[in-house]
């Protein structure tokens, strides 16, 4: 029978491991939308310029004047945004829930294997932190 304390710690273990795993989740999928946002204006930008100075040597100002101005807002989106730091960011967030997991798991393997209740409430200890400073993270970007 295991005290009341590793119980206590295992449940939060099981919860927080099926909290860390949605946000993993989500901010991969947030990182993912943020990689094609900056690849879409990134190309939109560079195709629409490229067609507007064509179009302008060719002797047909009005599509190339569209163009050009199509590719500067394009161009402006994409330094104004930073998707690619968005992106990164949200990477970082979803890599420190994976460690967060890890660490989770391995502490409630520890308490079912009855482990010194001592050794692991300090190892929960550690785990606090890490999740603190994940949530922080999180909620910064939010």
């Amino acid at each position: 029978m295991q005290s009341p304390i590793l119980e206590l710690l295992i449940k939060q273990c099981d919860d927080d491991i099926v909290s860390f795993s949605q946000k993993r989740k989500a901010n991969k999928e947030c990182a993912d939308l943020w990689g094609k946002t900056h690849i879409s204006l990134g190309l939109l930008a560079t195709i629409s310029s490229s067609l507007g100075a064509i179009f302008t040597f060719l002797s047909n100002p009005m599509p190339g004047a569209i163009l050009t101005v199509v590719g500067a807002i394009a161009s402006g989106s994409l330094t104004s945004s930073s998707p690619h730091q968005r992106e990164a960011k949200r990477r970082e967030i979803a890599k420190d829930c994976d460690v967060y997991i890890s660490e989770a798991e391995g502490i409630r393997i520890k308490a079912r294997k009855l482990g010194s209740e001592e050794e692991i409430v300090e190892a929960y200890e550690i785990l606090l932190d890490i999740k603190r400073n994940t949530l922080t993270k999180i909620h910064k970007l939010n």
